[in-house]
């Protein structure tokens, strides 16, 4: 279950992190003001490269990105998601291994060496020690301090920032994941404040873009062993009707999953599950008709996940219904 629940942590990391947008902002808000000034975020550009090798994977995931300096130079920033529930035994060392990787991979592509920015994106239990390589050495003297290298990075410690800190971040779903990510042990926290914490709700502009970034959610809340489904939905049934969508697309997903069509299920329960899986997609697809009436046909099948013929059928039957 831990392993699941480290994977599901390392996939909302990537699938926030991934929008240039919120690793941007990140940085903006969180990063030394001399190292901001010395990059130019607009530039920033994710990559497909990784630097994390096999014995690094036990404690790291990675996302690269290429960004260009104020003297339009090449550098690298790599935000790093420490998924582990406990500490790694010597961060220094890991991250020289990290970027060593990464400058090895850069000389194999023919490239220059070019700095390479980690940054430590951590939200565990136990405080982070933010030190530098010497200090986990023993007998260290300061003559050999100029042969020991730092082993230096940027850390981002989610409980050393605030909610009302990570509440005056720009973008609505940021905000969502990283008050999820931070107090994601704290279960009567997160069922008392999921409707405030899922702030992206109300903030987002495009409805479209919220639909998806509620299954995001829904994902990540699912995976977790304090929070079942249920309760998720319970909680958050008092935002908008987006939401109530949401719930539906959720229960197809979920039942899908639970009570998904087995070899040797018998075919009276395969025809009801059929039924059922039939009747709330209908559901879904007049609900959206309610929410978004100017939406096309085409719109309404890419967020229900059907083919637009199926929409038409729907919306034939519907304006039947309203003429009589």
């Amino acid at each position: 279950m831990a392993e699941q629940i480290n994977n599901a942590e390392d996939k909302l990391f990537k699938e926030t992190f991934s929008r240039l947008e919120y690793a941007r902002e990140l940085l903006q808000r969180c990063a030394p003001t001399d190292l901001v000034s010395s990059l130019q975020l607009d530039s920033l550009e994710l990559t497909n490269a990784s630097f994390v090798d096999s014995e690094l994977a036990e404690h790291f995931a990675d996302l690269v990105f290429n960004c260009k300096t104020k003297g339009e130079q090449a550098a690298q920033v790599s935000f790093i998601i420490e998924h582990k529930s406990y500490l790694p035994p010597y961060p220094p060392l890991q991250i020289l291994n990290y970027q060593i990787n990464g400058w090895r991979q850069q000389l194999k592509s023919k490239l220059k060496p070019a700095p390479i920015l980690p940054v430590i994106f951590f939200h565990g239990k136990e405080p982070w020690a933010d030190l530098p390589w010497k200090d986990y050495l023993s007998g260290m003297e300061a003559a050999f301090e100029p042969y020991t290298p730092d082993g230096r990075y940027m850390l981002i410690d989610l409980s050393a920032l605030s909610d009302d800190a990570i509440r005056q971040f720009r973008h609505g779903f940021l905000k969502t994941v990283l008050l999820l990510m931070k107090h994601r042990y704290e279960r009567d926290y997160l069922l008392n404040n999921l409707t405030n914490i899922l702030i992206f709700v109300e903030e987002e502009l495009e409805v479209t873009v919220r639909v998806e970034d509620f299954h995001i959610i829904f994902r990540y809340l699912t995976a977790s062993i304090s929070i079942n489904w249920k309760e998720v939905k319970e909680r958050s049934l008092s935002l908008f009707k987006i939401n109530k969508a949401m719930t539906i697309i959720e229960e197809i997903k979920l039942e899908s999953k639970q009570e998904g069509i087995q070899e040797g299920i018998q075919e009276g329960k395969q025809k009801g599950i059929q039924e059922g899986y039939e009747l709330k997609t209908r559901e879904m697809v007049k609900l959206f008709f309610e929410i978004f009436p100017r939406h096309s046909d085409k719109e309404i099948a890419e967020l229900s996940k059907v083919d637009i013929e199926y929409v038409q059928q729907i919306r034939l039957e519907t304006q039947k219904t309203e003429k009589n």
